[in-house]
């Protein structure tokens, strides 16, 4: 979208806010709150980031939900010797 455009339906900030979505990989903790976001259906008070994972606690500081900052990717042959199939990427 048109930075015009941004700013007209967002604010002035739109730029920064642009700026700081794209810069959100290489900060662990915004990632986080990221990957937190939908993974449960309960209020999240806080939230902790380490080691890889970003764990989402209640107001009792209750675990409720434990995710990976980055979700694993498997990369599989285009041809599947076992099932005898081709796979294809649809989306």
């Amino acid at each position: 979208m048109p930075i015009p455009y941004l700013r007209q339906m967002f604010g002035p900030g739109a730029e920064e806010a642009i700026a700081g979505y794209k810069a959100a990989f290489r900060d662990e903790t915004v990632l986080g709150a990221f990957m937190l976001f939908g993974a449960t259906d309960r209020w999240i008070s806080r939230f902790a980031v380490g080691s890889g994972w970003a764990t989402g606690y209640d107001d009792q500081g209750k675990e409720l939900v434990k995710v990976p900052i980055k979700e694993p990717e498997f990369l599989r042959p285009f041809y599947d010797e076992k099932h005898e199939v081709y796979r294809h990427n649809l989306t």
